[in-house]
């Protein structure tokens, strides 16, 4: 007997990864909007978020691959505990901006 998970497993999956996937984009957007000032936010999130991919999106699975075939196979989890780690060092002097006054800058 064949085993088939049918639509509405599929559909709790895809929710499920959903989710998982606007949880975390959520906080990442938020957090990149605090990170700058409102006269520079634009530029400032647009060049993090680009060079951030450029880096990082090509390189991980290469270098993942290359640290499993040495034997290594938790480095993935390594790598993304080390991240969670840097990203939780790094948001503690983060101010809110959310509450910044926006009438003091001029309408171009």
């Amino acid at each position: 007997m064949e085993a088939t998970i049918g639509k509405s497993g599929v559909l709790i999956a895809d929710f499920e990864a959903v989710c998982r996937k606007v949880t975390f984009m959520g906080a990442y957007e938020a957090s990149m909007v605090e990170l700058f000032p409102t006269r520079s936010r634009y530029s400032g999130v647009a060049f993090c978020h680009n060079l951030a991919f450029a880096l990082f999106a090509g390189s991980t699975p290469m270098l993942l691959e290359w640290f499993c075939s040495l034997g290594r196979v938790m480095a993935p989890a390594y790598l993304m505990a080390f991240c969670a780690i840097l990203l939780l060092l790094s948001t503690c002097g983060w101010e809110g901006r959310y509450q910044d006054e926006l009438s003091h800058i001029p309408v171009e």
